[in-house]
């Protein structure tokens, strides 16, 4: 994640989750790195539903097609992400059918350096 903000991304997380996330970042030492946390609770809407990635790119003032929204769920991640406008990949160790190979990492350590290439083609 450091690695990440040190190249100029804002970190998120967008959740369905309720406020004790907060506190579960804190005690991971990992709250730092996020600009903001928007949990479902909080938003009074969750996903699958686009209404909180509208919710999140609406408060943090950017537009939803430079967002990239990262997950493991198809159902309740991607597919409303991507009909939000924002951009999305999916952390899989296979690729589910019906989806293309380039929204798909096998592992969490692709993470930058498929963000930095995008960042690159921006």
């Amino acid at each position: 994640m450091q690695g990440l903000k040190d190249i100029g991304f804002r970190l998120v997380v967008v959740s369905n989750w309720d406020n004790r996330l907060h506190r579960i970042l804190s005690d991971l030492n990992i709250d730092d790195y996020f600009d903001h946390v928007f949990i479902s609770t909080e938003l009074g809407a969750e996903k699958p539903s686009e209404d909180v990635f509208n919710r999140a790119f609406q408060e943090l003032g950017t537009p939803a097609n430079t967002l990239v929204h990262i997950e493991n769920s198809p159902a309740n991640d991607l597919k409303p992400a991507l009909r939000a406008g924002w951009n999305a990949l999916l952390l899989h160790n296979r690729i589910p059918h019906g989806l293309e190979p380039g929204n798909v990492l096998g592992s969490i350590d692709q993470i930058p350096e498929v963000l930095k290439s995008e960042q690159a083609v921006s």
